[in-house]
């Protein structure tokens, strides 16, 4: 995993990259039944539809972190690692019930959202259940586990709490991370620290434990940045969600932000109005193409080598240790090379690592990974 400067293909699919995260058959199974269990209440037609909701295909990424960070630390990775894995998994899942209701999303994954079938009240109980199921999962966890779990529900309440507020708003790049590293990252940093904390009642930090935090949240930010990238530059068909449909919404993401302090960029600006028309969000959506690709990639692929040199540094070897420290840009780099048309390629870059020097001068600092000696 030495030498983190990666030239990459892009030449795997997004869910080859991810193949490493996926657990045993058996475990997979024990999973998905305590996933169940937790949606499972006294009104059947509620629990019918949070059983769809845990149910919904989906990534497991976060259960997928935990178990493989687990395996990676020499942990023990038997029944209470699972369950701290459901755990991790239903607080995104609650949360994901919780966003449904706030943007008044009609479906996510193909099915009606909750609050579509069980009105807001449905969805505000539903996802709190999943939280209350997630909690008692961690009854046996230790408070260590249980300061790790909270304090990442908490960072994401205050994310998503950002987002709200910067609606509609030009925010400084530096404070669209700090909104993603709470609404985004802060649970893949916890799945990745659970799975090195020590399967006993109390476990102190440890440098592991400390790299695999910094690990989760530089993934957490590549995620987020190629999920904006996707926005821009994908189709419906090929990303699986709707794109160009985070400007309507007045959600102002990396490439647009740095678009529009970019040259030129006041022109973007004066698209960007609450009551823009379909042209001219059509119009912003091509400004941002041209000028915030290129330096939201140099973002993103400077974070996922960032996420590399953090687990070399901490002392992680062996194959999978390799597959996590490489994961993040080849993550990306998959993304990039299976979800973006032909019309939309030439904005993109898939040479490997770009400087950060196409970005402007001033957000060079506030933009560019933390260190992880510091």
């Amino acid at each position: 995993m030495t030498g983190t400067v990666l030239a990459l293909s892009g030449r795997e699919a997004p869910a080859e990259v991810l193949a490493c995260l996926t657990l045993p058959r058996a475990r997979a199974e024990r999973f998905e039944e305590l996933l169940t269990d937790a949606a499972l209440g006294p009104v059947p037609s509620l629990s019918a539809a949070l059983s769809n909701t845990v149910r919904r295909t989906g990534k497991r990424l976060r259960p997928g972190l935990l178990m493989a960070f687990a395996r990676a630390a020499g942990a023990d990775s038997g029944p209470r690692m699972l369950r701290r894995a459901a755990a991790v998994e239903l607080l995104h899942l609650a949360s994901l019930v919780h966003d449904d209701l706030m943007d008044d999303a009609t479906t996510r994954g193909g099915l009606p959202t909750l609050h579509r079938t069980h009105l807001a009240a449905g969805a505000v109980v539903g996802g709190d259940r999943l939280l209350a199921a997630a909690g008692l999962l961690l009854a046996d966890a230790g408070p260590e586990a249980h300061r790790v779990w909270s304090a990442a529900f908490l960072e994401m309440c205050d994310g998503q709490a950002l987002e709200s507020a910067h609606r509609h708003r030009l925010i400084p790049p530096a404070e669209y991370l700090r909104q993603v590293r709470g609404k985004t990252a802060a649970l893949i940093s916890a799945a990745c620290v659970l799975g090195v904390l020590a399967d006993r009642p109390q476990a102190p930090a440890s440098a592991a434990a400390d790299a695999a935090a910094r690990y989760g949240t530089c993934l957490g930010v590549v995620f987020q940045i190629a999920d904006d990238l996707m926005d821009v530059l994908s189709t419906s068909e090929r990303w699986g969600k709707p794109v160009e449909h985070d400007v309507p919404q007045g959600v102002y993401t990396l490439p647009v932000l740095l678009a529009a302090r970019a040259p030129g960029g006041e022109k973007l600006a004066g698209l960007l109005r609450p009551e823009a028309t379909a042209r001219e969000t059509a119009a912003a959506y091509g400004i941002v193409r041209r000028s915030g690709v290129t330096p939201a990639l140099a973002v993103a692929r400077a974070w996922a080598a960032r996420a590399a040199r953090t687990l070399d540094m901490a002392g992680f070897t062996g194959p999978l240790a390799a597959d996590l420290g490489t994961l993040p840009a080849r993550y990306l780099e998959s993304v990039l090379a299976h979800a973006v048309p032909a019309a939309h390629a030439r904005f993109v870059d898939v040479s490997g690592l770009k400087k950060l020097h196409a970005l402007p001068p001033a957000d060079r600092p506030a933009l560019q990974p933390f260190d992880p000696a510091g």
